[in-house]
């Protein structure tokens, strides 16, 4: 699936959601997607699981290093485990570290997946 291009201008920067897909076998399910940032990019993001249907955001991970690869732009997987079994439509969104989930600043989103219960460890 291709992200959708949605870059935030930041005052450091910005990070770009440039792949996405989602694999739901072998269970744990995995979001696997890479990024590319600017020179000025923020050192660190967040990834989120976003539920379209009731809005919730979910932290898969915070505090990525951005330069991990130190190239202009990097790659990651993060599997449903934080989901805890709940089936549904989600998206990737990256989004700034830190702060509470009302006050992230979103990088970049990925087009809609969805989980289903086989793709979670049982």
């Amino acid at each position: 699936m291709s992200p959708v291009p949605a870059p935030a201008s930041s005052k450091s920067g910005k990070v770009y959601l440039t792949s996405f897909r989602y694999e739901g076998k072998p269970a744990p399910g995995s979001a696997i997607f890479e990024w590319a940032y600017d020179k000025r990019g923020p050192d660190e993001f967040s990834v989120w699981f976003y539920n379209v249907k009731t809005g919730k955001l979910t932290k898969a991970r915070d505090n990525w290093p951005t330069r991990v690869f130190g190239t202009g732009k990097g790659k990651g997987e993060v599997n449903v485990d934080p989901l805890v079994g709940v089936v549904g439509t989600y998206k990737i969104h990256l989004a700034s570290a830190g702060g509470t989930t009302q006050s992230k600043e979103i990088f970049g989103t990925s087009k809609s997946f969805y989980v289903v219960a086989s793709d979670f460890e049982t």
